[in-house]
């Protein structure tokens, strides 16, 4: 999983840790053009930090200033609020001059959020190669969202050659930083072997780590650490029941899907999952019915649906694995 949150951040080093006399100091520093100062001050506008009243209005006008000094953080910020719609109209082409004016000057947190705009084509024409060298600046840095993201572009082939020992490496940095989506990341790559020897310890440990940091899905990992139910179809040669959660994940990255997540949903006998091997790559989903089960999908690479005579013998053979 990418962390692909937006990045909208002020420059407090040098000020009280007490938000309230920062606001004050930022205050006098901003009468006198401070351009520092106009960002902090502008950051509290927004969030509503230093017992400051949250205006959105007066923030952006307080970035403004800052930007007309081409402070790359108020850039960033600025941009921020127009990709997001706070206090401006939603403006994806003015957010994304914005991040480049603030990338180009190294601002690591603007590089990310350029990067992101490209990777969707929001502002800019969509392309995965320019989204990863920006995200790659960033991560070059030690920012460590910025790395969790060039580790899962790494893992995915998104814009960089697909390969899974840079993508461990890049989670590894992230990680021993506290990044929790990376350490949940390193513990699904260390669950599966993926670019490092498969280690069940070490997948239960970063696992761990994310969890203690309140993390959903490493918690619900720790928890899948349950056996599965036996499948309700035994499954064939052609058609294989996937019956542990590293095997589930697998699939989810292997066929670029979700059905990784579906881990709690097995172990409460909702549903089974299968992998298709032939006639084509697929996975199966068995969803119960009352007392029955039954086909709930069928999907190939990232949900691509099947031909209906695939999809007959698909089912087919599997049913005819009943004893």
């Amino acid at each position: 999983m990418p962390n692909d949150k937006g990045w909208i951040y002020a420059d407090m080093r040098g000020m009280p840790k007490d938000m309230r006399k920062a606001a004050k100091w930022c205050r006098k520093a901003t009468e006198q053009g401070n351009a520092v100062a106009q960002t902090c001050l502008g950051f509290m506008y927004v969030t509503g930090l230093g017992g400051v009243s949250k205006n959105f209005h007066k923030g952006i006008a307080l970035f403004r200033k800052a930007v007309e000094q081409r402070y790359p953080i108020a850039q960033n910020n600025l941009g921020y609020m127009y990709a997001n719609g706070y206090g401006v109209s939603k403006d994806n082409c003015v957010a994304a001059d914005l991040y480049r004016k603030a990338a180009e000057q190294g601002d690591e947190a603007a590089q990310v959020n350029l990067g992101w705009m490209y990777f969707y084509g929001h502002g800019v024409s969509k392309d995965y190669s320019i989204a990863a060298q920006w995200i790659q600046k960033a991560a070059e840095q030690g920012l460590r969202g910025a790395q969790t993201n060039l580790g899962w572009m790494y893992c995915n082939g998104h814009g960089v050659k697909k390969d899974d020992g840079k993508a461990v490496e890049w989670f590894q940095k992230a990680a021993a930083s506290g990044e929790v989506m990376a350490q949940y990341n390193l513990g699904v790559m260390y669950e599966i072997g993926l670019g490092v020897q498969q280690d069940e310890g070490k997948a239960l440990e970063w696992f761990k780590k994310a969890a203690d940091q309140g993390f959903a899905d490493a918690r619900t990992a720790l928890d899948a650490k349950q056996p599965f139910p036996p499948p309700p179809v035994p499954g064939n040669a052609n058609v294989q029941p996937l019956t542990s959660a590293s095997m589930l994940r697998e699939e989810g990255l292997v066929m670029h899907h979700c059905v990784g997540d579906y881990v709690m949903a097995v172990l409460r006998k909702e549903c089974y999952i299968y992998r298709v091997l032939k006639p084509v790559r697929a996975t199966l989903e068995l969803r119960a019915e009352g007392q029955k089960w039954e086909v709930a999908q069928i999907k190939s690479y990232c949900n691509a649906e099947l031909d209906d005579s695939i999809t007959s013998s698909v089912v087919l053979d599997l049913l005819s694995s009943r004893p």
